[in-house]
């Protein structure tokens, strides 16, 4: 009787454990906060290379209409051009992909060309995962900004694995990180086409989002993480120093 019993019993403690880790975890917090609907900030991403690794930029600002509320995302080089803009659509499961726009910006004349991509498969970031849940796909395609006879299709597939602590500007902030797998493939009516996969661990921290990432190119290591928050006038100086003159902006 009493091993029929240790029996159940163990049967039952496996199972609540199972059920406990599909449990679900809200995880919207971590994303930046996008609260504040008349501010744009700017995220600058450093890498502790920065010698060979020059710095990079995303702007984000928060705005509502009579159809929902969205994120605007635009990506910023190095030497502040324009490489994508994006509109999110923040839904009570997550954030969903609306529009992706690629640049292709000439650094003497400044003039810039637009590629739409296709969205394929909308999900940017869950706001409910599980410890043993799968995979969140991202897929679009478009034309390689900086090859127009080559179209690009991207597969981003992430994943939760754990809570963590992530120390910024000298504080200890909760955080989760995701573990990321992209695939993409190019088809190059001259060049022939090719796949290529890369494996990534990212760092959302509570109302900050990407804090840090963390990827390898071939044999090289590539560590980036969030340095700055910058307003619109700090970024514009920035730029201006770097030109030496000032480019004009459209964050809306």
């Amino acid at each position: 009787m009493w091993s029929n019993n240790l029996f159940f019993i163990l049967i039952l403690i496996l199972a609540l454990t199972s059920c406990d880790n599909n449990k679900k975890i809200d995880v919207s917090k971590y994303y930046c906060s996008f609260e504040d609907s008349k501010t744009t900030k700017i995220y600058e991403y450093q890498s502790p290379n920065k010698d060979s690794l020059p710095p990079y930029y995303w702007s984000f600002k928060a705005i509502e209409t009579d159809t929902g509320k969205y994120l605007v995302s635009r990506n910023f080089n190095y030497s502040f051009i324009p490489q994508q803009r994006t509109l999110n659509e923040i839904v009570s499961n997550g954030i969903l992909a609306k529009e992706h726009f690629f640049y292709s910006t000439n650094n003497d004349s400044l003039k810039e060309e637009v590629f739409k991509a296709r969205i394929i498969s909308p999900t940017l970031y869950p706001f409910q995962v599980s410890e043993n849940g799968g995979f969140f796909p991202y897929e679009i395609k478009f034309t390689n900004p900086d090859n127009k006879t080559e179209k690009v299709r991207l597969l981003r597939e992430r994943k939760y694995l754990r809570d963590t602590i992530y120390t910024y500007k000298g504080k200890d902030i909760p955080a989760i990180l995701f573990e990321v797998n992209d695939l993409m493939q190019f088809k190059d009516t001259e060049q022939g086409d090719y796949d290529h996969y890369n494996h990534m661990t990212e760092i959302y921290a509570e109302d900050l989002g990407l804090v840090y990432k963390q990827y390898r190119v071939g044999t090289m290591n590539i560590v980036y993480h969030l340095s700055n928050i910058l307003s619109v006038e700090e970024f514009k100086k920035k730029s201006r120093l770097f030109w030496s003159k000032q480019l004009d902006y459209d964050f809306d």
